[in-house]
């Protein structure tokens, strides 16, 4: 298998490569221990740089094979991240975001690689860094992705809350607050939404609190869907209130018949 790998790169028969590459990856924890670490570095200077991009290049054209294309550069690891990282770095990507997000997470090495993009004067670089951290779920990444949400770029400010929503084991309830009385209601939505997602909605009190002083039309339904989905003791609690809350010219704290009837549904 090693000499059909060395094989196929020379003859940058790529999709030769990836099927030779897989089978090696799967076939290295079968190895004895002792020849494990030797066969494991023998594979890895098999599969240069030039080898690495290739098989990256097929992915990105070939749907089909990129879960076989994701195995084989989590498995390569740091290498195989710097390629990835730098094709995030080049654009948007859309097509294979995706992907290329699958394989960065599944490398847990990469956290220092990733967090060194939050430091790039481009948005995009950002929101990427931001997004690959709330995939790495270090507790950590709070202290880099905290002060994105005050991010001048929206999309940037998005991406740092939902990744604060996926770090679970972490102190995020402060700047997922912060989010939630941010002055964009775009942004105030995201925070919903990041909170509704972090330990099965175990910070609704903060979007339970945050509902009365919520002015934007959009950003308030955002809040009441987030509560829904919650579906906690704490946020029925909330919308039963909204949905018995009448506004009228005597209680002007209260809320409009579309509001009650968005917390019903």
């Amino acid at each position: 298998l090693l000499g059909a790998l060395h094989q196929a790169c020379r003859g940058k028969a790529w999709d030769d490569a990836l099927h030779t590459a897989f089978a090696l990856v799967r076939l290295v924890p079968r190895t004895p221990q002792p020849d494990r670490r030797t066969f494991g570095i023998q594979v890895r200077r098999a599969i240069p740089r030039p080898a690495i991009e290739a098989l990256v290049d097929l992915a990105e054209r070939d749907y089909s094979v990129r879960d076989r294309t994701a195995e084989v550069l989590r498995w390569i690891g740091l290498d195989a991240v710097e390629v990835v990282l730098d094709r995030l770095r080049e654009g948007e990507g859309l097509g294979v975001r995706a992907f290329f997000y699958d394989v960065v997470a599944g490398v847990p090495s990469a956290y220092d690689m990733v967090t060194a993009m939050l430091r790039s004067t481009r948005s995009h670089e950002v929101r990427h860094g931001a997004t690959l951290l709330g995939r790495l779920r270090f507790p950590e990444a709070v202290e880099d992705l905290a002060p994105l949400v005050d991010h001048p770029d929206e999309l940037v400010r998005a991406a740092a809350l939902q990744a604060l929503g996926e770090l679970h084991d972490a102190p995020v309830a402060e700047p997922l607050r912060r989010g939630l009385h941010h002055p964009v209601p775009r942004t105030r939505a995201a925070a919903a939404e990041a909170i509704a997602g972090w330990r099965g909605g175990a910070l609704a009190v903060l979007i339970a609190a945050a509902l009365e002083d919520e002015s934007d039309r959009e950003a308030w339904q955002a809040l009441v869907a987030a509560l829904g989905r919650i579906g906690s003791v704490e946020a029925c609690s909330a919308l039963a209130t909204v949905a018995l809350t009448r506004r009228s010219l005597l209680r002007r704290h209260g809320f409009t018949t579309g509001q009650r009837l968005a917390a019903v549904a």
